[in-house]
C-alpha cells in the first residue's frame, strides 16, 4: 500500500483483534513473518512522521496527529501491555489513537489538489520581473536600502514561481504582496514617474479582495498594463 497509515492501521487491526494471550502470539514475533511484520511498522512509523511534516510545511493543523504519533509508537513497541505476558491486545490501540490514525489515511488518501501556473502566464511575469530589475538599476534616485529590498523582493517571488510545488499559493502571493509595497514606496520615492508603470502590473491581492487561485493571479498580472 502506498498509503502508510492505512497500512498501519491495517497491521494494529490485525493485532487488536487476535484473540490468543500474549503479544508474542499475536503478533508472531517469533516467526520470520510475525518479525518482519513488526519491523515494516516500525518502517511505517517513519514514514508518517514524515507525511505529517509534510501537511505541517503545507499550513495543516497536525496537532492531533503528532499527539497520537506517541500512542502508535507505544502501540508498535506493546509499551502498555508487554511481551510475553497475558494481556488484553486492545489495550495497546487506544480508540482515539486509532480513529485519528484512520483520519490521517483518508487525508493521505485525499491529498489537495494544488493549482498549476501557466506557462505563458508565468513567462510574461518573468518579463515584468526583469523589467523591475532593469528600472531598479537605472534608478539613482531611491536609497540603498530600499534598492536591495526590491532587489530581494524580486528574487523571492521568482523562486516562488519557480518551486511553486515547494512554498505554494500563500507564500508566492505574500512575496507578490511584499514586491507591490516595495513598487509603491519607489513611486513615492521617485518623482519622475518611471515607477508609475508597474502600479497595476503587481499589486497586493488582498487590499482588493483578491483571494484568487493562482493561474489567474497570474494571469491577471500578465495582462495588466
Amino acid at each position: 500500500m502506498l498509503n502508510p497509515a492505512a497500512e498501519l492501521h491495517e497491521i494494529f487491526v490485525s493485532w487488536r483483534d487476535d484473540p490468543r494471550a500474549t503479544n508474542l502470539e499475536r503478533r508472531e514475533v517469533q516467526s520470520r513473518v510475525g518479525l518482519m511484520r513488526s519491523v515494516r511498522a516500525m518502517v511505517l512509523l517513519d514514514e508518517i512522521f514524515t507525511e505529517i511534516d509534510e501537511l505541517q510545511a503545507a499550513g495543516r493543523r497536525v496537532g492531533a496527529y503528532e499527539k497520537a504519533f506517541l500512542s502508535w509508537t507505544h502501540a508498535v513497541l506493546c509499551v502498555a501491555t508487554g511481551w510475553p505476558g497475558g494481556s488484553k491486545a486492545v489495550l495497546d490501540f487506544p480508540e482515539h489513537a486509532m480513529d485519528v490514525l484512520d483520519q490521517l489515511a483518508d487525508i493521505l488518501d485525499h491529498p489537495p489538489t494544488r493549482p498549476k501556473l501557466d506557462p505563458t502566464a508565468m513567462q510574461v511575469l518573468e518579463s515584468r520581473l526583469q523589467d523591475v530589475l532593469a528600472t531598479l538599476a537605472d534608478d539613482d534616485v531611491l536609497d540603498d536600502r530600499l534598492k536591495l529590498h526590491i532587489q530581494r523582493t524580486v528574487r523571492h517571488v521568482q523562486t516562488c514561481v519557480g518551486e511553486f510545488e515547494v512554498y505554494g499559493e500563500s507564500e508566492t502571493m505574500a512575496a507578490l504582496d511584499a514586491l507591490w509595497v516595495g513598487i509603491r514606496a519607489a513611486e513615492a520615492a521617485n518623482p519622475d514617474g518611471k515607477w508609475a508603470k508597474f502600479r497595476d502590473t503587481f499589486f497586493m491581492p488582498t487590499a482588493v479582495g483578491l483571494i484568487a487561485a493562482m493561474p489567474q493571479t497570474i494571469a491577471q498580472i500578465a495582462t495588466a498594463t
